[in-house]
């Protein structure tokens, strides 16, 4: 009797594991671009970002509980003016030019030659691609990405990026122009010799070298967290040709969701310079170096605003990105660049397209949605209480995802097969007791020990009339 009471307290009284937290809704979308690039013109008008808007390279990793998961990686995106040349070279139709047409449109495509984009590393889950599918080989332009269940990464780098819009010789001699007679204004004889101008030159286009994008997407269901992870670098980017010189940039973001995001974010720039001044970067703009050019240590902050009215003057303006973070209810979207590099040609006559182009240097998304709740398929809570469905996604544009030809992406949102299939009674019956199973409330251990004291009540009893009798 009392080894059956111990047992019996042992049980009541023993320490339940921790449960694991539990999602109805889990959704994930992570990229990494070392540069990403708007250029375009008002030639192009249908375009919303301009008919360039590519990612050099891109890495882009997602996952849901549905359960699905995608990596894709790719060291030339080709963007809306690629998707919508792709789409309409397959559709038979004829492009849309500007008018006039210089030649006529070309004929359809013979009945069944499609075009692709194999410079695309592409894994999905289902079925999963648990070894990296690959394009390219390291050392050179290379993408490769893997996804199985609840896991997708990608990852790629490119020597050099292609050349962007170069400015025209017009613009670059005016920022030739202002730099000069900036340095004149500012800089002491000492300071000049010590840091050589950097003129503009047409021979060295706009563009970046040593770029490389990685992300991953991993749910845990055991820790019960998602984490997404982005990250981004530049070796060295050059603009004005070559008069804007940027070294060493680095942007990495982490999502960390448990039901309640948490992000961590780092931008890092080695070196800057422009006009071979050497400069920091922040968000109003370029700023001298001071305690590297002691001869403006009087007037760092006049020689820096007039730094940045001459970068203005040739159509520039570089400037640190400040993160955008947006929180909803277990949400949380991070949008984080390194630099911005801007360039708006200057008024043309005669009907000449004016040209702009927009570089974000080191940039890194993560969209992460973490709903607590009952898990698709896992049964319902007791007393009627109902499971739902797993939220959409941000309405956002998730960088990566395809557009239809003149639309530059698609509202992102959860992965093809995120809904959930409806359950049938007896499985959320079946989900209700395991929720009673797991509950050890107050009044069931009372109502044990009553029982408890009764049984070893009855025992007594019967041991004291036993022996009555025997006596």
């Amino acid at each position: 009797m009392a080894v059956a009471l111990t047992t019996g307290l042992a049980t009541a009284f023993a320490p339940t594991a921790r449960a694991v937290q539990t999602f109805s809704a889990v959704n994930g979308t992570v990229s990494g671009a070392a540069v990403h690039l708007l250029a375009g013109s008002n030639a192009f008008p249908n375009f919303r970002t301009g008919a360039v808007d590519n990612r050099y390279p891109l890495a882009l990793a997602r996952v849901d509980n549905s359960p699905t998961a995608e990596g894709v990686a790719s060291p030339l995106d080709t963007g809306p003016l690629g998707q919508t040349a792709v789409a309409t070279f397959n559709s038979g139709q004829a492009p849309t030019l500007p008018a006039p047409l210089p030649t006529p449109p070309p004929s359809p495509p013979p009945a069944g030659l499609q075009l692709s984009q194999p410079q695309y590393a592409d894994a999905k889950f289902p079925p999963g691609a648990d070894k990296p599918v690959t394009v390219g080989s390291l050392g050179g332009p290379y993408a490769a990405a893997t996804a199985v269940q609840n896991k997708a990464t990608a990852q790629s780098e490119l020597v050099s990026a292609p050349p962007g819009a170069s400015p025209s010789a017009a613009s670059l001699n005016k920022l030739n122009a202002a730099l000069s007679a900036w340095r004149l204004q500012f800089l002491t004889a000492a300071d000049a010799r010590r840091f050589p101008m950097v003129r503009p030159t047409a021979a060295q286009p706009d563009g970046a070298d040593g770029i490389t994008g990685a992300s991953s997407a991993v749910f845990d269901d055991a820790a019960g967290t998602l984490t997404l992870s982005g990250d981004a670098r530049v070796a060295k980017a050059s603009f004005g040709g070559g008069a804007i010189a940027l070294f060493g940039l680095h942007t990495a973001v982490q999502v960390v969701n448990d039901g309640t995001p948490k992000h961590s974010i780092t931008i890092e720039i080695a070196n800057a310079t422009v006009g071979g001044v050497p400069v920091t970067v922040g968000p109003d703009g370029v700023s001298i170096k001071g305690t590297q050019v002691p001869g403006l240590s009087q007037a760092l902050q006049q020689a820096s605003a007039a730094l940045n009215s001459a970068l203005a003057q040739g159509g520039y303006h570089v400037a640190l990105a400040t993160p955008d973070i947006k929180k909803g209810d277990n949400q949380e979207t991070v949008s984080a660049t390194g630099v911005h590099v801007t360039f708006q040609q200057g008024g043309a006559v005669g009907g000449i397209p004016q040209q702009y182009f927009d570089y974000s240097l080191g940039e890194v998304f993560a969209d992460s949605l973490a709903t607590p709740g009952t898990p698709p398929g896992s049964g319902a809570d007791v007393l009627g209480t109902t499971q739902s469905a797993p939220t959409a996604g941000t309405s956002e544009f998730i960088p990566g995802t395809p557009g239809a030809p003149a639309i530059p992406g698609t509202p992102g949102g959860t992965l093809t097969g995120s809904t959930p299939i409806p359950r049938s009674a007896a499985t959320q019956t079946i989900g209700g007791v395991r929720r009673i199973a797991s509950d050890k409330p107050l009044w069931l251990l009372l109502f044990y020990f009553m029982w408890q004291a009764a049984l070893i009540g009855t025992a007594a009893s019967l041991w004291w009339w036993r022996m009555g009798e025997t006596q």
